[in-house]
């Protein structure tokens, strides 16, 4: 009796009584264990690049004798560049021992691209600085307007406008740099 799940199980046996012999019993316990169980969490390879949204390349399954199941994945810090950790449980139940398993992946800084853009002149000396040139930055999730830098750009001659996008916790840093000319 009770010998399919795990717990205390029976086995017991009974001679009937006969014309010539009485008859007699006995019975003896012994314990069914849980099964273990291994839980394993598999990541695709990558690479992995920020993008504002969450990564969630993992999947988990769970097996043991007569048991083979997918499982929920759970995922801590899968959003920002940097290492990622995807983990799975499968709890402990009345026939089976739990398990856990968990995977780390590198999410990397996205790459950005700054851009300089100049009107196309004539420009004429006047004494005054010209700064005919804009710049922006963008990239996955990123789009917006930089502050140009300038060398050279009131006398005659060749002048320089320039502009930089620093490295940030998700964006790698880019610079760009346009010249234009300033006639006598």
């Amino acid at each position: 009796t009770n010998n399919i799940n795990a717990g205390t199980a029976t086995a017991s046996a009974s001679y009937a009584e006969t014309a010539n012999y009485m008859g007699s019993t006995d019975s003896k316990t012994f314990t069914i264990a849980k099964a273990p169980t291994v839980t394993t969490v598999s990541c695709e390879a990558g690479p992995f690049t920020y993008n504002g949204s969450a990564h969630t390349p993992c999947s988990a399954s769970v097996t043991g004798p007569g048991l083979s199941q997918s499982l929920t994945v759970n995922y801590t810090n899968n959003i920002n560049a940097g290492t990622a950790t995807a983990s799975a449980s499968y709890a402990e139940t009345d026939n089976y021992m739990g398990s856990t398993d968990s995977k780390t992946f590198t999410i990397a800084k996205a790459p950005t691209v700054t851009t300089v853009s100049c009107e196309s002149g004539p420009f004429t000396y006047n004494g005054s600085a010209h700064t005919p040139c804009s710049a922006s930055v963008t990239g996955p999730g990123l789009s917006q307007s930089l502050t140009v830098s300038y060398t050279n750009n009131i006398n005659a001659g060749t002048a320089t406008a320039s502009a930089s996008y620093a490295e940030t916790e998700n964006y790698m840093g880019s610079t760009d740099s346009k010249t234009f000319t300033i006639a006598k």
